[in-house]
Order: structure tokens, then C-alpha cells, then sequence
């Protein structure tokens, strides 16, 4: 993937808003395992860091260390996946 500098702020903004998103749902489900799919994980360090801190800033009902951030390795839909602690 080619790093051009001018792009490094657009995909943290992204990554940003994408990291609220994220927050949120993880305020809510407290899942164990987020895995990030398609384009997102296709993208790396350069949008899944973003996410990574903006959450860290903005889960405060627990430590976010504890949650799994993976990158899934299968090139499909571009989805943020979370498995929570409920079971059906």
C-alpha cells in the first residue's frame, strides 16, 4: 500500500469517527473481541491506530485494554465484527 502524506489526515479523521462509533458499541456490549474486515483491515496501522487511541480516550465504564483488536486476514466486506461476553 502506497503511504502518501497528504492522505494521513483524512484516515485519522476517519479513524476517528470510526473510533466513536466503536466506543460506543463497546459502552454498550463490552464485547470480548472486535475483528476488523475488508478495506479496514486492509488499511492497517494508518486508520485501525486512530480507532484504537479514540477509543481508549473515550471507553470510560472499564479499562479498553482488556478488549481484543484484531485484524481479520479474510478480504470481504468491510465490517467491524464484535463478539460479546452475552451469549444467546
Amino acid at each position: 500500500m502506497v503511504d502518501l502524506p497528504a492522505c494521513r489526515p483524512i484516515f485519522t479523521r476517519a479513524g476517528q469517527y470510526l473510533g466513536l462509533s466503536a466506543a460506543n458499541m463497546i459502552s454498550a456490549l463490552h464485547p470480548e473481541l472486535i475483528i476488523y474486515r475488508g478495506g479496514l483491515s486492509a488499511l492497517g496501522d494508518l486508520l485501525l491506530g486512530p480507532i484504537k487511541t479514540t477509543i481508549a480516550e473515550r471507553v470510560r465504564m472499564f479499562p479498553p485494554t482488556g478488549i481484543r483488536q484484531e485484524r481479520s486476514h479474510q478480504a470481504t466486506t468491510p465490517v467491524a465484527w464484535a463478539r460479546s461476553h452475552w451469549r444467546r
